[in-house]
């Protein structure tokens, strides 16, 4: 229902051979690391999103039991890679924020459609886990359309295969307040 009130304000958009079909696009896309479509604000444990993931999937009349190491196993695997997965048992909140970051992604990309859009791997706090957030998505390229949004760009030698610069997205509101600043 919320699809509904995406509306163009003004171009067009062409995705996978469709032009302005924004259902047809979300129904070949994940989103993920955006707070506000994927962040979980509760203390809930890592086996309460893998079960819902599970559970979303599932047929309507399917009764799905809680998640199991093996369903971990297999959500999880192929966007952590050689990365330790987390604990069923341990709290989302008390998660490191690359492990956490790569649940979020893992549990948006269960079916791998052809796009995989996240949130800017510059969110992280650390630079390390950037870094390395970045090598997983990269992997993950090469299956995929990945694309991300980051306010620094990607480094030259990551293996991103393009970055496109996007300039005064804020309509100069920033350029507005280094002026008022005196700067």
């Amino acid at each position: 229902r919320q699809l509904d009130k995406l509306r163009l304000s003004g171009g067009t958009l062409s995705a996978f051979g469709r032009d302005n079909d924004h259902h047809h696009l979300f129904a070949n896309s994940a989103l993920a690391l955006v707070d506000e479509v994927d962040g979980v604000a509760e203390a809930v444990t890592v086996k309460d999103v893998v079960s819902e993931r599970l559970r979303w999937d599932a047929p309507w009349f399917k009764w799905v039991r809680a998640a199991h190491e093996e369903d971990l196993e297999r959500l999880c695997r192929p966007v952590f890679g050689d990365f330790p997965l987390p604990t069923l048992g341990a709290y989302l909140t008390d998660l490191p924020e690359l492990t956490d970051a790569l649940l979020r992604i893992a549990l948006a990309n269960v079916k791998r459609p052809p796009l995989l859009v996240v949130g800017g791997t510059d969110q992280l706090t650390r630079e390390a886990s950037s870094e390395l957030l970045l090598e997983r998505l990269v992997a993950l390229g090469e299956h995929q359309t990945v694309i991300t949004a980051d306010v620094n760009g990607a480094p030259a030698t990551s293996g991103v295969a393009d970055v496109i610069a996007v300039h005064n997205l804020t309509d100069g509101e920033f350029a507005r307040l280094d002026v008022a600043e005196g700067r």
